[in-house]
């Protein structure tokens, strides 16, 4: 089964807008690709657990392929250098060879402007901005006071595939409420492997 997984290519600091140190929150996906001819649409809810204090990324997710339901979860532990794949009960481990993104806006970001959520006096006011990732598009916007991640659409090319993915994020709190979510799997406490190619397009923020 094919998955998509991917760690943040965003290294790049910025002296505008970063996300929180440590939050939790869900982010919802819709993404649609075609390859060779061949379309797939793909629905995911994953559970996201960001800790840039000490340099942990864990989530829990749950997927519609095509109608083919499963669930993953993912642990990148870029102290000790090793990212944990678990998808039924088997776990593909891996070498990290890159260092905890960043979580920022890059440099060469486009701000199309502000808008506001809401109406009358209960609005969320927020920042949108365009940037190109390769052969990627992608429109982010966040909130105006304290980059909170809202949302993100991307489209292009992607591992040899037509890509258009749209993300949303909700529930975001503060902190780390249990910091047993970043502990090594079960599963992954003997070396059993499987392949679990991941198609998925990395977030701008590296989630």
């Amino acid at each position: 089964m094919s998955l998509l997984i991917f760690a943040c290519l965003i290294g790049v600091a910025s002296a505008g807008c970063c996300i929180p140190k440590q939050w939790e929150g869900v982010e919802g996906m819709l993404m649609g690709t075609v390859h060779w001819i061949k379309p797939r649409l793909t629905r995911g809810m994953l559970k996201v657990h960001w800790d840039a204090t000490n340099q942990k990324l864990a989530t829990n997710s749950s997927y519609d392929m095509d109608g083919k339901r499963f669930s993953l979860t993912t642990l990148e532990d870029y102290s000790q250098g090793m990212q944990y794949i678990v998808m039924d009960d088997k776990c593909k481990k891996l070498k990290l060879n890159r260092t905890f993104p960043e979580g920022c806006i890059p440099d060469s970001a486009k701000e199309l402007g502000t808008y506001h959520l809401g109406a009358g006096s209960n609005t969320l006011d927020a920042t949108s901005y365009y940037m190109k990732r390769g052969e990627l598009e992608t429109m982010i916007s966040v909130t105006k006071e304290g980059c909170i991640p809202l949302g993100e659409d991307t489209f292009g090319r992607f591992k040899r595939r037509s890509v258009l993915q749209t993300v949303s994020f909700a529930n975001i709190s503060p902190g780390i409420q249990d910091p047993s979510v970043f502990d090594v799997p079960a599963a992954c406490q003997q070396d059993v492997s499987e392949d679990l190619e991941s198609e998925r397009v990395p977030s701008v923020f590296g989630f």
